[in-house]
């Protein structure tokens, strides 16, 4: 596959909980989640359930899938970008809704649909070089990994300040980690 989006979907439903059963049933039944023989697709639900694919990307991998009474989560391997398009042909399909959350840093995509957090609470993710040593003398990488992501401003500047970054400010830290190949990055969401 091209640049690797990752994207985490989740689709839930507070008054159709037959709209949720009658997806996971669907699911279980054309993707087997992974790379193997290329069964994890997302080109099959839509071949299973005869949704239109017409304009809409499918160039995707259903990597994991996972459901509690309400909703349903899966993790998908996306070539280059997020699958918005498909993500909302299944939810019209299924009379559900949904939210996501997709990163590639290659290609720039931090999005965030979660407006309200309750399912993804991340606001900002950091990348770049994590080996790097902070004022405090520890790497970075014992704090934060490369893709570490936090649910508020206060949150990353908390921890920062914890590796002994003096900034004030969201602005003045980001400039200084990116003078040593870190970089903060805030989610979006493009589709509102």
């Amino acid at each position: 596959m091209a640049n690797i989006c990752c994207d985490d979907v989740c689709f839930f439903s507070d008054d159709n909980a037959e709209g949720i059963e009658s997806l996971w049933k669907d699911l279980e039944t054309a993707i087997t989640p992974g790379y193997k023989d290329d069964l994890g697709s997302i080109r099959h639900l839509f071949l299973h359930a005869g949704i239109a694919t017409d304009e809409i990307s499918l160039r995707g991998t259903i990597i994991d899938m996972d459901k509690n009474d309400t909703r349903i989560l899966l993790s998908l391997d996306t070539a280059w970008r997020p699958l918005h398009d498909a993500y909302t042909a299944i939810a019209n399909t299924y009379g559900v809704s949904f939210v996501m959350r997709s990163m590639e840093p290659g290609c720039g995509i931090f999005y965030n649909t979660d407006d309200t957090g309750n399912t993804f609470p991340d606001r900002y993710c950091v990348t770049g070089e994590t080996s790097i040593d902070t004022p405090c003398g520890i790497p970075l990488e014992e704090k934060v990994d490369y893709g570490t992501a936090f649910p508020s401003e206060n949150a990353l500047m908390e921890t920062f300040h914890d590796l002994g970054y003096p900034e004030e400010t969201l602005e003045a830290l980001a400039g200084t980690l990116d003078e040593q190949g870190v970089y903060i990055h805030s989610y979006i969401n493009p589709y509102q």
